[in-house]
């Protein structure tokens, strides 16, 4: 490493916090050393990508990646350091520094440093012969550039041992399921040190020029609602709305069922099993006790005094979510008395029949699912003929105590009927999933859908991202997101929501919730191992990821948007009350 580079090391620790991609702003930086600087260079131009180490006066050490050179750029704000006539900058503002890495990529070049090297892997038949690239000039966790019109080049800034969770899904789904709707993969960049670690650097994909994040299109949708629901005015979603929320809904399904699909360990479905269950409930619990210690839930604006006294009262918060979901279906007005499971609610955007049935009739294709199952109830579940099932208790949160679904144990049982797996029939499985799944993560894109950015939640380790969960996890980030874009299209506008504005944004993110997990639910198919084998134990895992999604939306705006903590907050009091959402 050049003495040059070295003299870096010493201005880095006050300069990182000032990089909006610097996830450790919050910690008292002790040290950075940079492990390894790998050369770039081509046509009268260089750079560094830099693997910087950075330890912490507390707490895990973090690694980082960061492209610097000292031919001048064109973003002063990116200057580090200035000495002895040399000046070092951030260079992803620079256009040529991201043209070398494409040529990376494209010849499979090697480049070594001292501790290791980095090399591109390209994937499928393309060209990027003159395609002139755009960086993108927002500032985010990653840095990214355009090609013409044809490709999106991420550069990960910080790192993981082992390769990114979205190289690793999209590039075997570009082998095994081309056909996904998922950013087409076309290549990326590993660095593999000496030791025999690895770490993927960047990921090229598809770009589509003329696609919107599904976020915006769904702040139109409502903009366009909002229009229309006044007093004695319309107040179901357009039929082509609605369409579209199915659309979504199956798109969501194929990629669940395309995951499980996938060849290999990482990706077999493995049953989700009472120790699952304790995991999410431990959450909840944790959740709640966070958010007792917030001062700012004792604010009038926040109404948190009143949802903390709601909470305290119905005890573990599992258990909340699943009795304020059977409550809800109990009373449901849509509800087939002869017909106990709630799949045959298919869509109900409001709670009255006429209304239900001119919502369906938008969508035909959920009438028909609703009629079938309608028609025909099927088989009697697997809980209802288990041998560890209480007579007496229709509640299925005893399936947690049974010992055929704990972990380890024999996956199939005489008990369980058919030679049915147990596990798998019980709370179904968990797979590969999107991990941090909403409107923000979707593009819309010539009346369809594709789905992008399969890194996961920001703050989970690299192990729990890469982790399998129930795709229910999925589907409760989407729903959740509905009505974060619904009150958005007011907070936006003025910073605040009325209590009337609410009302409507509910009313819209709830009929959209119902008509994206109806569809969902269809494509699934009513059997799928996937999922639980009995409807209402569906709903109820459902519920408990909801609220434990919103426990984490909670305590996020608390600490960063507090104008915003009404949206997770009202949707808190809802399932504690036992008015859950989407229903189908």
């Amino acid at each position: 490493m050049s003495l040059q580079l070295s003299r870096l090391e010493k201005i880095l620790p006050s300069w990182l916090p000032s990089r909006r991609w610097f996830g450790g702003k919050s910690r008292a930086i002790r040290r950075v050393a940079i492990r390894d600087a790998l050369p770039l260079s081509g046509e009268g131009y260089a750079a560094y990508l830099l693997l910087l180490d950075v330890a912490y006066r507390s707490g895990p050490h973090e690694r980082y990646l960061l492209p610097v050179s000292s031919c001048p750029v064109p973003d002063p704000s990116a200057v580090i350091l200035r000495q002895g006539g040399i000046c070092w900058s951030e260079c992803v503002s620079d256009t040529r520094f991201w043209s070398l890495l494409l040529a990376l990529i494209t010849t499979g070049k090697k480049i070594t440093g001292e501790r290791g090297s980095l090399s591109g892997v390209k994937c499928g038949r393309w060209s990027a012969l003159n395609l002139p690239s755009r960086p993108s000039g927002t500032e985010q966790s990653n840095s990214s550039a355009v090609f013409g019109d044809a490709l999106f080049l991420k550069l990960y800034r910080k790192l993981a041992e082992g390769i990114n969770t979205e190289v690793e899904i999209l590039s075997t789904l570009a082998e095994e399921i081309p056909a996904a709707r998922v950013a087409p993969y076309r290549g990326s960049i590993e660095y593999r040190a000496k030791n025999g670690g690895r770490s993927s650097l960047a990921i090229l994909l598809r770009y589509y020029p003329d696609a919107v994040d599904a976020w915006q299109w769904a702040l139109g949708e409502m903009g366009i609602f909002a229009k229309t629901a006044g007093p004695g005015m319309n107040l179901s979603i357009r039929p082509e709305t609605a369409r579209s929320l199915a659309l979504l809904g199956r798109r969501t399904a194929d990629l669940h069922l395309s995951l499980a699909s996938l060849p290999g360990e990482s990706f077999s479905p493995v049953p989700f099993t009472s120790r699952d269950l304790d995991l999410l409930r431990n959450s909840i619990s944790k959740g709640m006790r966070t958010l007792s210690l917030n001062r700012k839930l004792s604010e009038p604006s926040l109404v948190g005094a009143t949802f903390l006294s709601r909470s305290e009262s119905c005890g573990s918060g599992v258990l909340a979510a699943i009795q304020a979901s059977q409550a809800l279906w109990e009373r449901h007005s849509c509800r087939d008395p002869g017909q106990p499971s709630p799949v045959g609610a298919a869509a109900c955007p409001v709670a009255d029949p006429e209304s239900c049935r001119r919502e369906l009739d938008e969508v035909p294709e959920l009438v028909e699912w609703a009629e079938g199952s309608r028609r025909d109830p099927g088989p009697p579940s697997l809980w209802e003929r288990h041998s560890c099932r209480d007579p007496g208790q229709p509640s299925p949160v005893g399936a947690a105590a049974c010992p055929e679904l704990a972990e380890g144990s024999s996956p199939r049982s005489e008990s369980c009927g058919s030679g049915v797996p147990a596990a798998i029939q019980a709370w179904g499985m968990k797979i590969r999933v999107h991990g941090d799944y909403h409107l923000g993560q979707v593009l819309r894109h010539r009346g369809d859908f594709v789905i992008i950015d399969f890194e996961g939640e920001p703050d989970r380790s690299p192990e729990e991202r890469r982790a399998k969960q129930s795709p229910l996890k999925d589907v409760a980030g989407m729903l959740r997101s509905f009505h974060y874009a619904a009150s958005a299209h007011y907070l936006l506008k003025k910073g605040r929501i009325t209590r009337a504005e609410s009302e409507r944004a509910d009313l819209w993110a709830d009929s959209a919730g119902e008509i994206f997990l109806s569809s969902y639910l269809k494509r699934m198919g009513r059997r799928s191992p996937l999922l639980p084998s009995d409807p209402s134990m569906t709903m109820s895992l459902l519920e408990t990821f909801v609220l434990d999604k919103a426990l984490y939306e909670l305590a996020y705006e608390l600490n960063h948007r507090p104008a915003w903590s009404s949206i997770p907050l009202r949707g808190l009091a809802k399932l504690v009350a036992g008015q859950s959402a989407p229903c189908p």
